[in-house]
């Protein structure tokens, strides 16, 4: 959304532990990630359950309609003041709301008592990637991990951070009983609130798959 071919989008290099690290961000002109993405080599989304937060918390649940989308791109040239004669392969992670929940325009209007945080983290363990391909999603992850990574998302709401509600924040590592399944990966951050999801250029890009 308003971005310009002469813009330039931000890419990560390597899937490491602190993979949003300034060191490992290159810069490519949005016209080549355009273009690439245009003409994706595979396009997979996965249903979430969710909440209708255009009313006031608690809201509903929402079954259906909450979706994250990975879209890979090959080929991807990269500038060549960093590497020359290069191309790369470029992943990307967009959301969207349930239709009930947008309008001709965009996004409904969150309502003010609700605040949203997603949590990225970036596995380098093939069994990872594998479970994902065989559709099992977060089978291969203890009961553990899954109760320590709940844990650890939500028994801090509200009090690590004076400017964010998120109980975990970037760069706080995954708990240690995942690591062996999932690899020793940190953690970005996404929060977004009423006066986020306002912003009429922000919010379809936290909410829309584009």
């Amino acid at each position: 959304m308003g971005q310009k071919p002469s813009h330039l989008s931000p890419v990560y290099v390597d899937n490491v532990e602190f993979f949003v690290n300034a060191s490992n961000i290159i810069y490519i002109p949005f016209a080549n990630v355009s273009t690439a993405f245009n003409t994706p080599a595979s396009v997979n989304k996965t249903s979430v359950p969710g909440f209708g937060w255009t009313k006031p918390f608690p809201g509903s649940s929402v079954k259906d309609g909450h979706e994250v989308h990975l879209t890979v791109a090959h080929d991807v040239p990269v500038p060549e003041h960093i590497v020359q004669n290069s191309t790369t392969a470029l992943s990307s992670l967009t959301f969207s709301i349930p239709g009930s929940m947008s309008g001709k325009d965009g996004p409904l209007p969150m309502d003010p008592s609700w605040y949203i945080c997603r949590h990225i983290f970036i596995s380098t363990k093939p069994q990872a990637r594998q479970a994902v391909e065989r559709g099992d999603n977060c089978g291969f992850l203890s009961d553990k991990c899954h109760a320590d990574l709940r844990s650890s998302l939500t028994k801090n709401w509200g009090e690590a951070d004076d400017l964010v509600m998120c109980s975990s924040l970037a760069f706080d590592p995954i708990p240690e009983s995942c690591r062996d399944s999932y690899g020793h990966a940190r953690q970005d951050v996404m929060g977004s609130n009423s006066i986020t999801m306002s912003d009429i250029n922000v919010a379809p890009l936290l909410a829309i798959d584009h």
